[in-house]
């Protein structure tokens, strides 16, 4: 099993995620794996010295799905959201417990 991190910016021109936007990627995280933690969060970088500051998400999901599955749907979706990048993060877990049924 892996966990999968997506961080995700927010509209190039307003740098914010609003309802819209956010109920986009719900819809995409719905379809791609169905179950998930969504995150708001803030992201920070410096563009020609200066300080930027944007809304950003965090999508986490443990699941069994190969890596380039979910490259394939995500460089659909940062192209639908007209993205420069997606950050698309793995790690193999192990989950301790519970019988681990993730077959997302």
């Amino acid at each position: 099993m892996y966990l999968i991190r997506l961080y995700i910016g927010a509209d190039n021109e307003t740098h914010r995620v609003d309802e819209a936007y956010l109920d986009t990627i719900r819809r995409w995280a719905d379809w791609v794996f169905g179950s998930y933690t969504l995150i708001r969060g803030e992201g920070h970088w410096v563009d020609n010295a200066r300080p930027v500051t944007e809304d950003c998400v965090v999508i986490e999901v443990v699941s069994t799905k190969q890596i380039s599955d979910v490259y394939k749907a995500v460089e659909a979706f940062r192209q639908d959201l007209g993205q420069e990048s997606i950050l698309v993060v793995q790690y193999a877990v192990v989950v301790w417990g519970a019988e681990a049924t993730a077959n997302v």
